[in-house]
């Protein structure tokens, strides 16, 4: 599955592609790709979902931290609304 996303940082709005690049009975693995370098976003959402849980927030993961704090939690957002979490 593949999308993109739009992301406001410092005034100005930023796309970038997103793709589903693992999913597996406890957690699914989003690729995030910038100019630099790739994100690498994990989530538990097919754990809670096998649990008959779904409506919990799943939990993000994230193999490199960010500066910036609120422009992964924007990220993480919008990747949460073309899922369908809302």
């Amino acid at each position: 599955m593949e999308f993109t996303i739009r992301v406001k940082f410092n005034g100005k709005f930023y796309r970038y592609p997103v793709k589903l690049a693992e999913k597996t009975e406890r957690e699914e693995v989003y690729h995030v790709i910038t100019r630099a370098k790739t994100l690498e976003l994990r989530n538990n959402r097919p754990f809670f979902i096998n649990r008959g849980l779904k409506h919990r927030r799943p939990t993000w993961k994230m193999d490199e931290a960010l500066p910036y704090k609120s422009f992964t939690n924007d990220i993480i957002e919008e990747i949460e609304k073309n899922i369908g979490i809302q």
